[in-house]
């Protein structure tokens, strides 16, 4: 296997149309840009794309891993090239390095090394996988090589993938929308809207990524929201909805709740201390054990670790990846608890002052303990603004 740095070719017309010519690296943002067709419908499995030139590097097609169960990446793109005899001496660049098991669908590895390409060009890499379809495929003759390019946004493909199979326990993005000042609400409760449509639109698209939503009870009484996704294409999509709720108060809301107007009783979860008498209006109703283990800053009579909560959701219900959308008390357990990974702050370049800020349940003894975040993202939409950073 190599690495060989990146070099640059001129474009000539639009992918998709002969004689256009991708370096290495243009074929890598492009696959990039396939797999991130695939968020919303591929989960448990990661987004994929895969990029294919002939031997002269002029693209020949491309493909993403479109819904699970479905053809992967490497496949899709290969069942687009009619004439296999193109594929002489051709290049693959794909996002993540080619599955070599059978599962729902063949291994991709086999189905690569059935034509004569030169070589294969990959992202970033499977946990657990020990490069067995790398190796199966460098037997065969095909050079193998490790992307130098994007490897900050390749690896955000894979990240809830990567860190629930690693982890055994659920990914977790907090998702917020305030004002400059931090403000999320007025002291009356009033909140809508802070930010602008775009903006609340595209946290339609966020919530299409995650497996789950997850809000405490106070913001189920207080809002009773739907939780579902109200854009293109994800509106059928049933996401499933986690409920923080320590002394087990919301079940009988629950059967008149907004949330079971969208979805399916099954579809929605209710955390409870394990002190809670089981509900027998047949809800989802998880137990956990009190913990002590908290500040004598806060009341812990009402508290539950998040780790365990987390792993039991990643075993036992199966969801990958969770985005926490409220309300402040449930955003800053998950910040002193240390138990999520990314944050997601919509922000209004607005200052409304006194109010209710996304942080009032968090606080630190001095300085040293502040969270440092990393990779700052900084993203225009419209008037407002997403940061999207990592923990």
């Amino acid at each position: 296997m190599k690495t060989f740095l990146p070099w640059s070719l001129k474009i000539i017309g639009n992918p998709g149309r002969d004689n256009v010519v991708l370096s290495p690296r243009q074929a890598m943002q492009l696959a990039i840009k396939e797999a991130e067709k695939g968020f919303g419908f591929v989960e448990p499995n990661p987004p994929v794309g895969c990029v294919i030139l002939d031997s002269e590097y002029r693209f020949l097609s491309s493909g993403f891993h479109a819904k699970y169960g479905g053809d992967h990446a490497e496949v899709s793109a290969l069942k687009k090239i009619k004439d296999k005899s193109r594929l002489k001496g051709g290049h693959v660049f794909i996002t993540l390095e080619p599955c070599h098991h059978k599962g729902k669908t063949p291994p991709c590895s086999l189905e690569l090394a059935k034509y004569p390409i030169q070589s294969l060009t990959y992202g970033t890499e499977e946990p657990f996988t020990n490069k067995k379809g790398l190796n199966y495929l460098c037997e065969k003759g095909i050079d193998i090589v490790r992307s130098i390019d994007f490897q900050k946004e390749l690896e955000a493909l894979v990240a809830p993938f990567k860190f629930a199979t690693l982890n055994k326990k659920s990914f977790v993005s907090l998702k917020i929308a305030s004002s400059l000042d931090g403000t999320t609400a007025l002291e009356t409760g009033e909140s809508q809207w802070i930010t602008g449509e775009s903006a609340r639109k595209h946290a339609h698209f966020l919530r299409a990524r995650y497996s789950a939503i997850l809000i405490g009870f106070n913001t189920l009484l207080k809002d009773n929201p739907q939780l579902n996704i109200r854009v293109e294409p994800f509106k059928k999509k049933k996401n499933k909805v986690v409920i923080l709720d320590p002394e087990g108060k919301s079940f009988s809301f629950l059967l008149q709740s907004n949330l079971l107007k969208v979805r399916a009783l099954e579809d929605v979860i209710v955390c409870c201390l394990d002190k809670v008498k089981k509900n027998t209006l047949g809800i989802n109703q998880l137990s956990l054990p009190f913990t002590s283990s908290h500040s004598k800053s806060v009341n812990i009579k009402h508290r539950f670790s998040l780790s365990p909560l987390l792993e039991i959701l990643y075993r036992e219900e199966q969801i990958q990846s969770v985005l926490v959308e409220g309300g402040a008390f449930c955003w800053s357990e998950f910040l002193r608890q240390k138990a999520a990974q990314k944050l997601y702050l919509y922000m209004a370049p607005k200052i409304i002052g006194k109010g209710l800020r996304w942080s009032d349940h968090f606080k630190i003894g001095n300085l040293s303990q502040s969270i440092n975040l990393q990779s700052l993202k900084i993203i225009p939409i419209e008037d407002d603004y997403l940061l999207e950073v990592s923990f």
